[in-house]
């Protein structure tokens, strides 16, 4: 064989060598392509059907504490409205509402057969506590005897109309101070009017350096 026989049985090897990589990868790509498309249209399908669930049982539960909470909403000029921004698992039916009240707003979610709630002050409708916290600042006793929130609306409603002034007078301007302990809460909410601001005005200063300190660990 001579030396040009040689190189052009090389040039046809390469060539075959080098097209079927090319076939092979051009298949894989159009599988890959294909899966693509596919894994779109059942998000689309089924996460459109379960977006449509999400909704159907917000507005099924918006129903029921429209019901159960009908005197409050009436008594506090109260009405109920989807938490949006919501960000809750999907399984278990989790659903949450807020509830706004002219003194205060209700952060109410359902999940698991049971219900939880938040509370803020109508004028920092952002600033969240939990309510049996809040329920345990207020209570006139240790704060031990608190009762846990009831897993049914009717139960809750009837909890929080029984709790209304106490949880009014906690969220009042004069006694609302989240930054403290619970029992440091607890003794300043019985403080007369003007150990209370004596208490504010000497806490100030350090207020100001941890709310410094806090911008600053926040900084990107």
């Amino acid at each position: 064989m001579t030396g040009a026989d040689g190189v052009v049985k090389y040039y046809f090897r390469k060539k075959n060598h080098l097209r079927k990589p090319t076939s092979e990868s051009f298949s894989l790509s159009l599988l890959r392509a294909f899966g693509s498309v596919a894994g779109w249209v059942y998000s689309m399908a089924f996460g459109g059907f379960d977006e449509l669930v999400r909704r159907r049982d917000r507005q099924g539960f918006i129903a029921e504490v429209n019901r159960s909470f009908s005197y409050l909403f009436s008594e506090h000029e109260g009405s109920v409205h989807p938490h949006e921004g919501e960000n809750l698992p999907r399984a278990f039916d989790y659903v949450s509402v807020v509830l706004e009240f002219k003194e205060m707003s209700v952060r109410l979610t359902s999940g698991r057969g049971e219900l939880d709630a938040e509370v803020a002050p109508a004028r920092a409708p952002n600033d969240w506590r939990e309510l049996r916290f809040l329920w345990q600042v207020a209570d006139p006793s240790d704060g031990t005897d608190v009762p846990w929130i009831s897993s049914s609306l009717e139960g809750f409603a009837s909890q929080l109309q029984g709790s209304w002034h106490q949880l009014a007078f906690v969220l009042s301007e004069e006694n609302w101070f989240p930054t403290l302990t619970l029992a440091e809460w607890r003794r300043f909410v019985r403080l007369p009017s003007a150990e209370k601001l004596a208490v504010r005005e000497s806490m100030a200063p350090k207020q100001r350096k941890l709310t410094s300190i806090n911008a600053f660990n926040q900084r990107p």
